[in-house]
């Protein structure tokens, strides 16, 4: 049960009336109306939170969680205190502690800590799979993530183009314009980012809805999709870098958009690889030698052009969650096949979007495609044996 420091269990306790909860997997998700956030817990924190509900006394749920599970009396009153607690203090139930609501997508593409500011803002027309954009970027941190990532669609074009504005103002905050209309507003470059590559691929496939946008690259193979999610640091551009050079088909690096039909569309940017990976990647991506590095915030990398091509890869279904876990000591690469339930925290811990502010059937829709997707974890000190196991579970559909 995932718990922090909590309160007396005697104390009677309300869950605030802008909550919403969702049983998925056995488990518990709650959505905070006030800050557009979701938060996944296990079954017996379900429980819990189903008879504060009905009684709002912690102590009845102690002693049926006692009975349930077990365990003694105080060990069960202590683990529903702390669960409380918990909740108490992200502000969840009545008396916690209150949120800033966000003002924003709760999502953003793999930032530094500390920005370095580019030396200029950016202006220009884009052409991206026949799309036209006019792009005007004064925040220079933005300005700079952009510039490095969309350098290669840059056109001379005189013709109908979308407009699209990142504005700066004197107060901090940044807004995002489409076509003179305001879609989001926010004080951070990383999350206006995020944003403004959100606003280009809607703008480029036309889809009415998303049914998310994951932090993560995609590939696929035979129209198989394999979606990369991963915090910064996990490995996973380079284990798409790897999969790319061995003849899976590119769609994505850094947001994985997924329709609601639970197809994949592609948004295959350069390839970000950082100097970590550059000398293991090397052999499978000779073209790395002779590109010249960048500096984009506090790292250095270098950007691997893709195809125009790329961009005509068909939609995919969306087939397996593969979460990369690297060990430079590991012996063996092994994929270890991981509950739904565990795959939404993994995901709702790093950067998910389910549009804004987040809505019941969004959500409801978003778990019920989770809850029939397989997730592995990936571990592994090398790349031997990873396309092998890939091939073999998308090839068969079962474990292997």
């Amino acid at each position: 049960m995932q718990s922090e420091a909590g309160i007396s269990a005697g104390h009677r306790t309300r869950k605030r009336a802008d909550m919403s909860s969702y049983f998925f997997d056995s488990g518990l998700v709650l959505r905070d109306g006030r800050t557009n956030r979701l938060f996944a817990y296990n079954e017996s924190a379900a429980l819990v939170w189903q008879l504060l509900a009905r009684t709002g006394n912690p102590g009845d749920a102690s002693e049926v969680i006692s009975r349930t599970y077990g365990i003694p009396a105080e060990s069960a009153s202590r683990d529903v205190a702390e669960i409380v607690g918990h909740w108490r203090s992200l502000g969840l139930l009545h008396g916690g502690i209150k949120r800033r609501k966000r003002e924003t997508v709760p999502f953003a593409p793999e930032a530094a800590t500390a920005p370095m500011p580019a030396k200029n803002a950016m202006r220009g027309t884009y052409r991206i799979r026949g799309c036209a954009f006019a792009i005007t970027i004064e925040d220079p941190a933005v300005a700079e993530r952009a510039d490095s990532l969309l350098r290669a669609y840059r056109a001379d074009y005189s013709g109908n183009a979308r407009n699209v504005e990142v504005l700066s103002k004197p107060s901090g905050d940044l807004i995002l314009q489409f076509d003179g209309i305001e879609t989001v507003r926010t004080n951070s470059s990383a999350e206006m980012t995020g944003a403004l590559f959100q606003a280009l691929l809607s703008g480029i496939h036309s889809y009415d809805q998303w049914l998310a946008i994951i932090h993560g690259g995609a590939v696929a193979l035979n129209g198989h999709g394999v979606l990369i999610p991963g915090a910064s640091g996990s490995g996973k551009s380079t284990l798409g870098a790897f999969l790319v050079a061995r003849g899976f088909d590119y769609l994505s690096d850094d947001m994985i958009a997924v329709t609601r039909a639970g197809q994949i569309a592609a948004w295959p940017i350069p390839l970000s690889i950082k100097q970590g990976s550059w000398k293991p990647l090397s052999p499978y991506l000779p073209q790395l030698e002779s590109i010249e590095p960048v500096q984009v915030w506090d790292r250095v990398v270098k950007y691997v052009t893709v195809p125009s091509a790329s961009w005509d890869v068909p939609d995919c279904r969306a087939s397996i969650f593969v979460f990369p876990r690297f060990h430079a000591a590991a012996k063996e690469t092994r994929l270890t096949p991981l509950r739904p339930l565990e795959s939404l925290r993994r995901l709702i811990s790093d950067r998910i979007w389910l549009g804004y502010p987040l809505r019941a059937r969004p959500i409801e829709e978003f778990l019920n495609w989770l809850g029939q997707m397989r997730s592995y974890e990936l571990s592994y000190g090398s790349f031997e044996g990873i396309e092998e196991s890939l091939r073999k579970i998308l090839e068969r559909g079962h474990d292997t």
